[in-house]
């Protein structure tokens, strides 16, 4: 004898019809225009590629920032003569200047080295001039003896792009010697700006005066001085 059995219902929610998804207006756009949306896109490729060929791009750029240096030499003096009196004399000027942000300074034996920067907001040739002025204004204060004072930016490009050093079992004046050959030689490659030598020795001759043999002669020891000094002239030859 059989039995109806009753059947399984699904539930109603599983034959509920799903509503359509609305597109972009983008999207759409697109679609409907599949013909300008692929010009679109080989356009932005070939201009990418055409602006990135004819990019400058340069592996050490020079950048340009508000960092100088000034530079004092006065050959013979201490680092505590030198930092009280060209150092100091520079830095009471060079504080006053607009926009300056931070100021290091070092004295050493013979000449005294001064790093200015400035705020990233000011004009960088503006701060620079203003910085060459303060300086100008206290050279009057500064010892006969000095060099004037240097001022130099700071850029990327100074960078030192090769060191060389000599070494060997040979005299310091030989080595100095060999060095400001080579120096010259560097100097007159192409593209070379500038060479700088370090650590080379100048020769200094030391004479000694006999006191005995001056007043027999009768000849004072700023004669003698004066002597040496216009003999160690060069002058043309006439033809």
């Amino acid at each position: 004898m059989n039995q109806n059995k009753p059947l399984l219902e699904p539930p109603p929610s599983a034959f509920s019809a799903h509503k359509p998804l609305k597109a972009s207006p983008l999207s759409r756009f697109f679609f409907l225009r599949s013909v300008f949306g692929i010009l679109l896109a080989i356009l932005l490729v070939v201009g990418g590629l055409l602006g990135y060929s004819s990019m400058i791009k340069e592996s050490n750029p020079d950048i340009e920032v508000a960092i100088a240096s000034i530079t004092t030499a006065w050959s013979g003096a201490d680092p505590e003569t030198i930092e009280q009196q060209i150092t100091n004399e520079i830095e009471k000027q060079v504080k006053s200047v607009e926009g300056l942000k931070s100021l290091d300074s070092a004295s050493f034996s013979g000449f005294s080295l001064i790093n200015a920067e400035f705020r990233t907001d000011v004009d960088v040739g503006q701060s620079i001039q203003k910085l060459r002025d303060a300086v100008a204004k206290a050279e009057p204060n500064l010892p006969r003896d000095a060099e004037p004072p240097a001022v130099q930016q700071i850029s990327v490009s100074d960078a030192p792009i090769l060191t060389l050093a000599l070494f060997g079992d040979l005299d310091p004046v030989v080595l100095s010697q060999s060095a400001k050959i080579l120096q010259d030689r560097l100097e007159k490659v192409a593209g070379v700006t500038e060479v700088n030598l370090s650590g080379a020795r100048d020769e200094v001759i030391q004479i000694q005066l006999d006191p005995t043999q001056l007043a027999a002669l009768e000849i004072s020891p700023a004669t003698v001085a004066n002597r040496i000094r216009s003999a160690n002239k060069d002058a043309p030859l006439n033809c």
